[in-house]
């Protein structure tokens, strides 16, 4: 079932003066024309403004290990693995990868495995 229009400032001062004012729940409903479990939550919650609450965990590298990592790859043709070491990060390189991916005007170069077999090499084999 989808959701109502979410409740103004104006209407949620509106429900608490009139709970003060001593109406009753079904009351306040019915002067609003609003559902009464809407007005029971903004009477429980007892604040004019609800800010909605956080969901999962905190994400483990800050706006600034961002930048690190964006200077640090900048600088020079380094590993993720490298990059996370020497900025002591507190997270998998998977993570380094997913914050450099993140960056639009960084491309990725992808290195060739080195070192390369020239022709010299194949002969002695």
């Amino acid at each position: 079932m989808p959701a109502g229009t979410p409740l103004t400032e104006e209407e949620r001062l509106y429900i608490l003066t009139l709970r003060e004012a001593g109406l009753s729940v079904r009351a306040i409903s019915a002067a609003v024309k609003r559902l009464v479990g809407v007005c029971q939550k903004v009477i429980k919650d007892g604040k004019a403004s609800c800010k909605p609450n956080h969901c999962g965990g905190k994400p483990k590298l800050t706006e600034r290990d961002h930048r690190r990592i964006v200077r640090a790859v900048c600088g020079g043709s380094v590993g993720t693995k490298a990059i996370k070491d020497k900025l002591q990060l507190n997270c998998c390189v998977r993570t380094v990868q997913r914050a450099l991916s993140n960056v639009d005007w960084l491309a990725y170069k992808n290195r060739p495995a080195a070192p390369l077999i020239q022709p010299h090499h194949q002969k002695a084999r």
